[in-house]
C-alpha cells in the first residue's frame, strides 16, 4: 500500500460499493518468527458470495432448444452459485518503518481494499525484478503514441523478453508473466500488473512459518533497479501510479484550460482515425455542428458558463466528444473529452504528459534524445509551399438547419498550391490501395522532384500534428512495399490529368519495386502556421517524440529524405 497509510483500517473497507457492511478484521496469531529483524501483524476478514440464480431463461442454448420442445417436455435448469473470499491485512515493521500489504483470497476480495491507497506499479515492477529473463511467458503492452493500440505475445515455453519482440522504444510493459529467479525457488510462476499474482510452488507450500518472510522478500523486489538490465526503457516513459499525485497533475493541466493557455494542452483522437471520411460533434452543442477538427475552444466553447471557482478537471471527464463518418453521417465513436486531452506539465523538476487518458513522467534521459534527434532534423522552406495564402473556407463547417459557419481548412492550402505549380499533383481526397482497400490519400501532395507532402495545420488547443507524423510513415511503408499503392497513384494522376501532363508524374512510380530507388524520394511533412518564426521546439513534447520515431524509420529505415516546412498562413475569417 502507497506511503501514509498507517493502519489496517485506512485501507481495509467496512462496506462495499453498495454501501452494504463488510465483515470486520480479525488479528490472527502468528508464530514465532526466528531470524526476522523486524515484526509483524496480519489480520483477515472472510464472507462467501452468493451469485444470482440461473434457470434455463439464462442459458441461451438452453433457451433454444427449449422453444422447439413442448412446455412439459423442456429441459429444467435451475442453479445458484455461491464462493468464498477473504482479504489478509499484513503489517511489516522494520527499522521503525510500517510497511502494509493486502493479500486477496477468492472472487471479488479486492471489495475490501481502497484501490486509491494500491501502489498502482507494485506489480509489474516486482515482476520485472523477480522474473527470470530466460523464461518469459507471455507480455502484454500498449503503444504511447497518436494510435492507441493494446498487444499481447504469448509463447509456449519460456524465452527471454527480446523473442517477443517489443519495441521497447515506443511500446510501455503493462503485464509480465513468467518463471521467478532461483532466489525467489518458492514461486512457481507469476503474473505481474498493478498486483503481483503468485502461484506458489508445491514443494515449497505456503505456510504461517514462512508467509512473512515471503511477503517482506517479494515487497523488497519493488524497490530494486535489477529490471533496467532487461527492460531498459521501462523508466523513460512510465505510468504515473499515484493517485495523489494524478490530482496534482490533473489540477495543473485543468489551470492551464481554464486560462486558455493551450501552448501545451490540446484534443487529440485517442486512436488512429481517417481523417479523410471523420468529423467530430460536441455532444453538448445543441446546434449539431460537426467539425473538421478537435479543438480546446471549440469544446469549451458548448458550455453555457464559464469554470467557477469549484471546478475541476471532472468538468473536462464529463463532456462527451463523438466521432462521426462523414461517407455515412453515423456515429461511430464516442469518447470522454478527458480520454482525447493532451497536456504537458511541469512539476517537482519533471515533465508529466497526460494522452489518452493516463499520465505519464518523461525520463531527462527520453527528453534528452527526443530534444538531440529533433535538432538534427532538417527544417526548409520549399517555393511551391509559400507562406500567405488564405485558408479560410467560408462554406464549410454547417450547423443543423445547413447554414454555413466557415471555418480554415488545410483543403484550401493544398487546392491553391496545386493549382499554382505545374510540378505538383493534387491527392487530397484521393482513393489509393494499401493492402487491398482502396480508401487512403497517400499524400496530400506529390511533385515532381518526387517529394510526398503531408500537409496539416498546426492550431494551439486542437487536434496533435502526431497524425501527420503517424500517417507520413504508415503511407512511406506502403509506397515502398505495396505495388498497389504506387499503381493506383498512377491511375489518380492519369483521371485526373490525362496525357501527356500526367506522364511525367506517373513516371516517379515505378511499378516494379527493384526500380525504386528509395533514397531519391522525400516525404515533406508541411505543417501549416498562422505566426513567423515558428520552430519545431514549438511543438509540444508529444509531437516532437511522435516526429523523432516518424523521421528515423522514414529516413534509417526505408532510406528515404525526411524535411519539415512551416509555411505561414493567412486564416479568417
Amino acid at each position: 500500500m502507497k506511503d501514509g497509510v498507517s493502519s489496517f483500517g485506512d485501507y481495509i473497507k467496512t462496506v462495499d460499493s453498495k454501501k452494504k457492511p463488510l465483515p470486520p478484521l480479525r488479528i490472527l496469531t502468528l508464530p514465532e518468527l526466528d531470524d526476522f529483524e523486524g515484526e509483524a501483524e496480519v489480520a483477515a476478514a472472510y464472507r462467501p458470495l452468493t451469485a444470482n440464480k440461473k434457470t434455463e431463461h439464462d442459458i441461451p442454448w438452453l433457451a433454444f432448444l427449449n422453444a422447439g420442445i413442448e412446455t412439459s417436455q423442456r429441459f429444467r435448469f435451475d442453479w445458484q452459485n455461491s464462493f468464498p473470499s477473504a482479504v489478509a491485512a499484513v503489517r511489516i515493521r522494520r527499522e521503525g518503518k510500517d510497511t502494509f500489504y493486502a493479500l486477496t483470497f477468492g472472487l471479488g476480495a479486492e471489495a475490501f481494499i481502497d484501490n486509491d491507497l494500491v501502489v498502482r506499479d507494485f506489480g509489474i515492477k516486482v515482476a520485472m525484478n523477480i522474473a527470470d529473463p530466460e523464461k518469459l511467458k507471455r507480455v502484454r503492452t500498449s503503444i504511447h503514441e497518436a494510435i492507441s493500440t493494446q498487444a499481447e505475445r504469448q509463447i509456449s515455453v519460456g524465452s527471454r523478453f527480446t523473442v517477443f519482440n517489443v519495441d521497447d522504444e515506443k511500446e510501455f510493459l503493462r503485464t509480465l508473466s513468467g518463471r521467478a529467479l532461483s532466489e525467489y525457488s518458492f514461486v512457481a510462476s507469476f503474473t505481474g500488473k498493478e498486483s503481483i499474482s503468485l502461484q506458489i510452488d508445491k514443494d515449497e507450500p505456503l505456510s504461517w512459518n514462512n508467509l512473512i518472510y515471503r511477503i517482506d522478500k517479494v515487497g523488497a523486489a519493488y524497490s530494486s533497479t535489477a529490471y533496467r538490465d532487461t527492460f531498459r526503457s521501462y523508466d523513460k516513459f512510465r505510468i504515473v501510479p499515484d493517485g495523489s499525485l494524478i490530482e496534482v497533475l490533473d489540477d495543473l493541466a485543468f489551470e492551464k484550460i481554464k486560462s486558455k493557455d493551450y501552448d501545451q494542452a490540446h484534443l487529440a483522437p485517442p486512436e488512429f482515425i481517417d481523417f479523410d471520411h471523420a468529423a467530430f460533434m460536441y455532444l453538448s452543442d445543441e446546434d449539431e455542428v460537426m467539425y473538421n477538427d478537435l479543438a480546446l475552444d471549440d469544446l469549451l466553447a458548448q458550455r453555457k458558463q464559464n469554470f467557477g471557482k469549484r471546478s475541476s478537471m471532472a468538468s473536462i471527464r464529463s463532456m462527451k466528444i463523438a466521432l462521426i463518418d462523414t461517407s455515412t453521417d453515423i456515429r461511430v465513436r464516442t469518447w470522454s473529452a478527458y480520454k482525447c486531452l493532451v497536456a504537458e506539465v511541469q512539476h517537482s523538476d519533471h515533465t508529466y504528459i497526460l494522452s489518452m487518458g493516463t499520465w505519464k513522467q518523461v525520463s531527462d534521459d527520453l527528453k534528452e534524445e527526443v530534444e538531440s534527434y529533433i535538432g538534427g532534423i532538417t527544417v526548409e522552406s520549399r517555393h511551391y509551399l509559400p507562406d500567405g495564402i488564405s485558408i479560410w473556407k467560408s462554406d464549410a463547417k454547417k450547423d443543423k438547419n445547413g447554414n454555413s459557419l466557415g471555418e480554415n481548412r488545410e483543403e484550401v492550402f493544398n487546392a491553391a498550391v496545386s493549382a499554382d505549380c505545374g510540378d505538383l499533383v493534387l491527392f487530397d481526397k484521393a482513393k489509393i490501395e494499401i493492402a487491398g482497400q482502396r480508401l487512403y490519400e497517400v499524400c496530400d501532395l506529390l511533385h515532381l522532384d518526387k517529394s510526398m507532402v503531408q500537409v496539416k495545420r498546426f492550431r494551439s488547443g486542437s487536434a496533435s500534428v502526431s497524425h501527420l507524423f503517424v500517417q507520413g510513415r504508415f503511407y512511406a511503408d506502403a509506397f515502398v512495399g505495396d505495388d498497389s499503392c504506387r499503381a493506383t497513384m498512377a491511375e489518380h494522376i492519369q483521371k485526373e490529368l490525362g496525357s501527356p501532363d500526367g506522364d511525367p508524374f506517373v513516371a516517379i512510380l515505378p511499378a516494379d519495386r527493384s526500380k525504386l530507388i528509395a533514397n531519391d524520394y522525400c516525404v515533406v511533412f508541411c505543417i501549416l502556421v498562422d505566426t513567423t518564426g515558428f520552430s519545431l521546439s514549438n511543438l509540444p513534447f508529444m509531437a516532437r517524440y511522435e516526429l523523432m520515431h516518424s523521421h528515423r524509420h522514414i529516413h534509417r529505415v526505408l532510406g528515404f529524405q525526411c524535411r519539415v516546412v512551416f509555411p505561414v498562413v493567412v486564416t479568417g475569417p
